[in-house]
């Protein structure tokens, strides 16, 4: 999937955590986020000077909630639950162990064999 369709999609199933979601449309739908965090952070800058971040936090609330279901759906994918989510809370170890499980192939493209390649 590409960039367009990704974030549309990620906007349209707005509170959506059930389904799946592919490596591309996660990753691009991540970028889509990213970029407005740094956009925000820029017209914050500009506009109200370092110490305010009203823009910032804005654009996080309006898209904290599909960011979740499109990993919610991306850990789905990979088998499973969406609670994993959870190790976002920890800092570091936490963020790197969910980036794994993202990263990771889809579990019905080889059913015999767990995401991480490893045999059952």
């Amino acid at each position: 999937m590409e960039f367009i369709p990704s974030v549309k999609d990620g906007i349209n199933n707005y509170g959506m955590f059930t389904g799946n979601a592919d490596r591309s449309q996660f990753w691009w739908f991540q970028l889509f986020f990213f970029l407005g965090v740094i956009i925000a952070t820029i017209i914050d800058y500009l506009v109200f000077g370092t110490p305010y971040r009203f823009i910032l936090l804005l654009w996080i609330l309006f898209t904290i909630i599909p960011v979740l279901a499109v990993g919610s759906r991306r850990l789905h994918d990979t088998n499973r639950s969406g609670w994993w989510q959870l190790l976002l809370i920890p800092p570091i170890i936490g963020w790197i162990i969910l980036i794994i499980l993202w990263s990771e192939e889809s579990f019905e493209t080889d059913p015999e064999k767990r995401p991480i390649g490893i045999p059952q």
